[in-house]
């Protein structure tokens, strides 16, 4: 029998965390749901929005201080209740900063949006002018 073509099952290592001794799978974007994902994203940059701010009114410092607690029970749904709220905010940050990491890496198979890929990209030239 022929080797299979692609094994899913090997495909990805899980990365973990491990609170209080016990190992909890972090979420990346290749089990997330494209809409819990699309929420990470926003909430990601609704805090650096708010962090970026002079003056905060009292509806955006309780909108800032409920952000990582929301962001981390999305990225290791596994934990309890219990262990969620015993984490700090810095180590709630500390976790976001891991599963950011996996979230903003693009694959090089997947261009970003509004580029076009290096094949389907005109040659312009020193002089600006098209091949």
């Amino acid at each position: 029998m022929a080797a299979p073509i692609l094994d899913l099952d090997k495909l990805v290592d899980r990365p973990t965390v491990v609170i209080d001794g016990k190992e909890y799978w972090l979420l990346t974007p290749d089990i997330l749901p494209p809409l819990d994902s699309h929420h990470f994203h926003h909430m990601w940059q609704r805090t650096s929005e708010l962090m970026e701010k002079a003056d905060l009114t009292d509806d955006e410092k309780a909108e800032l201080g409920a952000l990582p607690n929301r962001m981390c029970r999305l990225v290791l749904p596994e934990a309890p209740d219990a262990v969620h709220e015993a984490l700090t905010d810095r180590k709630r940050m500390v976790v976001i900063g891991v599963a950011s990491r996996t979230f903003f890496v693009r694959s090089p198979l997947t261009p970003q949006a509004g580029h076009a890929t290096e094949a389907a990209s005109p040659s312009t030239g020193a002089n600006g002018s098209r091949a």
